[in-house]
């Protein structure tokens, strides 16, 4: 596949691309550009994951994990500007995770603060449980006053400075909000993930004076950057060495109460396939929210922020399903798996809604 986005300053090429449909096969799809094979191997990593984590099935999240972008009004020359950059990169990342406004529902969908996340907790393990801090992010303020009582404002390094009054400050160099900077006319590169379909503008997080003060976070966090400042010793207690992680699911089945996989959701996961264990019969809300080995069964409200074991669930017409991993997934109308006659079968990768015609009733 052509990468098609030569058109664009040589910084501004993308090293990769996902689509979850591929306009021509009808199947998800990462499209690596030459830029991503002359990149450093950790950078290779994390742009493996970060694509990843654009195809549905396999991060099985119940809002779609896109490339969150940042939009800024600022002063230039006596008009106002309105810019919009992408959350790409450390200290994007860390300004994104800092402002107030629904901080977790921001960071949890965008790709690249998933991939830095995964890529600092692995070198924390090569360094010996040493946190890899930098670049540092600024102390975060104590006030939002106006008022010069203490440091009233919020700084993302290198990007820009938000006051108490909601006005944006920008730096004299402007070098990286250049290389960030994100519009509808890039074409095919600007699209959230995909290669069809216009950008989301709910993808887009307008920034005001809402950021998170020093009383908002852990003594733990403020110790722990005084000591990576410089300031003083750190008072955090070490991690204790974890164990062995816990296997990953081989499969994922997602049943939603609304259409387009959208809305409340059992969500099964499995650790075995039919060749290890033959036509395995899982009935929903029987098994664990957890499990290692087996099945586990969780159930997710408010876009998936709220979980409990599927025992709460209240979900009983499935209006639309999607199944992760690999193989097919047969739904039957009993108890038992038993062969009546109602049963159909779907293939994993594509979100299917309910056809009153076709499908069975559950």
């Amino acid at each position: 596949m052509k990468c098609q986005c030569s058109g664009l300053p040589h910084k501004q090429w993308p090293i990769a691309y996902t689509t979850n449909l591929d306009s021509k096969y009808g199947v998800a799809r990462i499209n690596f550009c030459p830029k991503y094979f002359v990149t450093k191997t950790l950078d290779d990593a994390v742009t493996w994951f970060h694509e990843l984590l654009h195809i549905n099935w396999a991060s099985g999240a119940s809002k779609r994990i896109i490339d969150i972008k940042i939009g800024f009004t600022y002063s230039e020359k006596g008009k106002q500007v309105f810019r919009i950059i992408s959350a790409h990169g450390a200290q994007p990342c860390k300004g994104l995770a800092r402002y107030a406004e629904n901080t977790g529902l921001w960071v949890i969908r965008n790709a690249e603060s998933m991939a830095i996340y995964a890529l600092a907790k692995f070198v924390q393990k090569k360094l010996g449980d040493v946190y890899p801090h930098l670049p540092l992010a600024p102390l975060p303020p104590t006030s939002v006053s106006g008022k010069g009582v203490g440091s009233d404002y919020f700084v993302a390094d290198d990007l820009f400075t938000i006051l108490a009054n909601g006005s944006f400050e920008l730096l004299v160099n402007t070098t990286l909000d250049d290389d960030l900077e994100w519009s509808l006319s890039m074409g095919v590169c600007a699209m959230a993930e995909d290669e069809h379909g216009d950008a989301d503008p709910s993808d887009i997080l307008t920034l005001s004076a809402d950021f998170a003060l020093q009383t908002d976070y852990p003594t733990d966090y403020l110790s722990s950057w005084s000591s990576w400042a410089g300031l003083t010793p750190t008072t955090t207690t070490a991690a204790t060495p974890t164990s062995t992680p816990a296997p990953l699911p081989m499969w994922i089945m997602n049943i939603y109460s609304d259409t387009d996989c959208t809305g409340d959701y059992y969500s099964l996961k499995g650790h075995m396939y039919d060749s290890v264990q033959p036509h395995e019969c899982i009935v929903i809300r029987s098994d664990p929210d957890t499990a290692n080995t087996g099945v586990s069964c969780g159930w997710y409200t408010d876009s998936g922020l709220t979980h409990a074991n599927c025992t709460s669930g209240t979900l009983t017409q499935p209006l639309s399903w999607q199944a992760g991993g690999t193989g097919t997934c047969t739904a039957y109308d009993t108890v038992d798996c038993s062969d009546d006659g109602s049963e159909d079968a779907y293939s994993y990768g594509l979100c299917y809604n309910s056809d009153n015609h076709f499908d069975t009733k559950t």
